[in-house]
């Protein structure tokens, strides 16, 4: 792959990523720079860890990251399924399903 082709596809990605952060209601009044910035796992991830997020949308947040690159162990935690709808509302278990009923991985 070209340079120039691996960076328009790592540019698609990263659109297609903040799109899904933003999909979670709390998330979405938060991210910052959205939705002129470029995706960055690990500035998202240094993020998470010191935005102050209630519960809710830590549990997002991690699974964004998992949808990112479910190997590695981020900072800011593990996604947990169980938990994360355990505390989620209506809104947030509704963009977790969009993504679940046609997943995507980059």
């Amino acid at each position: 792959m070209t340079p120039a082709a691996l960076a328009d596809t790592t540019e698609r990605w990263g659109t297609r990523m903040l799109r899904l952060a933003a999909s979670f209601p709390s998330l979405a009044v938060k991210l910052p720079g959205y939705p002129r910035a470029n995706w960055d796992a690990e500035a998202f991830a240094a993020w998470v860890r010191t935005a102050g997020l209630c519960s809710g949308a830590r549990h997002a947040a991690c699974f964004v990251l998992f949808v990112w690159n479910p190997e590695v162990r981020w900072a800011a935690g593990r996604f947990d399924l169980r938990r994360a709808t355990g505390v989620w509302d209506r809104a947030h278990c509704e963009a977790f399903a969009a993504w679940a009923r046609d997943p995507w991985w980059p």
